[in-house]
């Protein structure tokens, strides 16, 4: 029986849960969280996904947006992580073709060869062994090829590059997509629903307590298992005894979005020339995705933001690599790593009992959280809670996310390839929601204003945000505008489209007009967390000569 998910419905739903009894409670919609309710689901077990929040509105619509092997880890000789991460982007590019998508990859070279290609090629090489084959090579450009590839980048310190092929995403709609597959498997989903804590029963975890942030209802939601995936915020939930759950060493990593200067659906890395490490820079629709730092962070993991330290230290990359301004960049964003406490590589993952049997994930990045996910299932499948529970084998990496085309992804680009309107804005649809795409046009069809354009900087129409409140759990301006769209990443942070963003979800979700300014007020501090890390004179350190690493 799913959550009541139309927005007349929404209020009560905690008195609704309450009357239900569920074989799994998922505590964390991000990732992970998403991953492991689908996983499960699709194994016949009835399933409830819990987050305070939105779906992915913590670390994982903060990452770089690679879909990558692991060109990193590596060189770090972590073979199995790289193993692993090659197999699930093969995964991942087959169940979401149109979110998980094959592009470019640039490593421009700025050193002699002996020093940087070809340790790099060496480190390619190896993948693609890993890979057994699967990878096409790795191939040398020079410079004025690097140059033609990329014309907004300046390329008078570079050598030329190594270029090769790896996957690029985008990681909120992606986590979205997931959490979809678990509705679409039987699984109910709410967003808002904060758990307050556990209900432990007989030394035993038994349910959850919760609090509706959209009406503040409590109640007491049922559940035979149940399994914590809260990220960096791993610890701040009583689960009744630590007993073998991991804990974790949250680092912060930031990025910046900067005008494009990288086409659209390509990445470059370079060297910084500062400290030697890789910057990446990730083209998306319209702007760049800068990054990332990796700095620890001590405090509260609500209050992570950009440190004036990282701002400096992507300006300078910048300024060494590009000809754009300091203040043109858009916005500054920090998320927390959930890395596990006590390891020293950085993207482990571990899963453990509490003493009330709670299972409690942490570590691992979006890359491999199918298999995160299934390994975890199996775990609690196997434990006292859900040991008389008939479930099935593991399906998770053949049934296709809903938003899956039913053919290949140049074949349903070539259907639509009639569709009367413009053609950005068709491919715009088509690779955001992939078969579901027929739904935005059948509202165009019906409405042509909910066709226009909400933002002059921006391919986004009202219909995607029509339904994003009606069938993607969009429950405020925030949702839409970090989340389920990009308009937030642009000059004017999104200002020119909130108005309407307010409008159309106030009308479909009854918001007073006091409500609509309280969603207008929030975005709005958001949007000051961003920009304030810019708004200060930020210091660019002078780059010396680049030194071997």
């Amino acid at each position: 029986m799913h959550c009541p998910c139309d927005p007349h419905l929404i209020m009560g739903r905690a008195v609704f849960l309450a009357q239900q009894r569920f074989d799994l409670a998922v505590v964390g919609a991000g990732a992970t969280g998403c991953a492991v309710a689908r996983d499960a689901a699709l194994r016949g077990l009835s399933v409830l996904l819990l987050d305070r929040g939105d779906i992915a509105s913590g670390t994982s619509s903060g990452s770089s947006r690679m879909i990558h092997g692991g060109l990193r880890y590596l060189m770090r000789g972590q073979l199995g992580l790289v193993r692993e991460c090659l197999n699930e982007r093969t995964i991942l590019c087959r169940l979401a073709p149109h979110l998980v998508r094959r592009a470019p990859f640039v490593i421009a070279l700025s050193r002699p060869a002996w020093r940087e290609k070809w340790p790099v090629r060496f480190g390619l090489g190896l993948a693609r062994q890993l890979s057994a084959g699967a990878e096409a090579p790795s191939r040398v450009i020079n410079h004025a090829a690097l140059a033609d590839l990329l014309p907004d980048v300046a390329t008078e310190s570079l050598r030329g590059g190594l270029q090769f092929e790896d996957c690029v995403t985008r990681d909120a709609r992606l986590c979205l997509e997931v959490a979809l597959g678990a509705r679409t498997a039987g699984a109910s989903v709410a967003t808002y629903l904060e758990v307050l804590g556990t209900e432990i029963r007989d030394g035993r975890a038994v349910g959850v307590h919760v609090r509706d942030h959209l009406d503040g209802e409590e109640a007491t939601i049922a559940c035979r298992a149940m399994v914590q995936t809260l990220g960096p915020w791993t610890g701040s939930l009583d689960v009744g005894g630590v007993g073998d759950a991991p804990g974790v060493a949250p680092g912060r990593g930031t990025h910046l979005a900067v005008p494009a200067f990288v086409p659209a659906d390509t990445v470059v890395a370079a060297l910084h020339p500062v400290d030697g490490r890789y910057v990446w820079a990730v083209g998306m629709d319209r702007y760049t995705w800068l990054g990332t730092t990796d700095e620890p962070q001590p405090d509260d993991p609500d209050h992570c933001r950009p440190s004036e330290r990282e701002i400096a230290y992507l300006l300078t990359w910048l300024a060494h690599y590009t000809r754009t301004p300091a203040d043109h960049v858009f916005l500054a964003r920090a998320a927390l790593r959930p890395l596990v406490h006590g390891t020293s590589r950085s993207r482990d993952f571990r899963c453990g009992f509490s003493d009330s049997g709670v299972l409690v994930v942490a570590g691992g990045k979006i890359t491999t959280a199918r298999a995160m996910a299934e390994e975890a299932v199996d775990k609690i499948l196997a434990s006292p809670a859900l040991r008389e529970v008939v479930a099935q084998p593991c399906r998770s990496a053949e049934v296709a996310l809903p938003g899956a085309p039913p053919v290949a992804m140049d074949e349903w680009i070539e259907r639509h390839r009639e569709v009367p309107l413009a053609p950005e804005l068709v491919h715009h649809l088509l690779f955001r929601y992939g078969r579901r795409a027929t739904a935005i046009f059948d509202r165009m069809r019906a409405d042509a204003r909910s066709g226009l354009p909400l933002h002059p900087e921006r391919p986004e129409v009202p219909a995607e945000i029509d339904h994003a409140v009606e069938h993607e759990w969009a429950r405020s301006l925030s949702d839409v505008m970090w989340r389920r769209t990009e308009l937030a990443f642009t000059a004017d942070r999104g200002a020119a489209a909130v108005s309407h963003v307010v409008a159309r979800m106030g009308r479909l979700l009854g918001w007073t007009p006091i409500e609509a300014q309280r969603q207008q007020i929030r975005y709005e501090a958001e949007v000051d967390a961003v920009l304030s890390p810019l708004g200060r004179p930020v210091p660019v350190t002078p780059a010396p000569v680049p030194f071997a690493i």
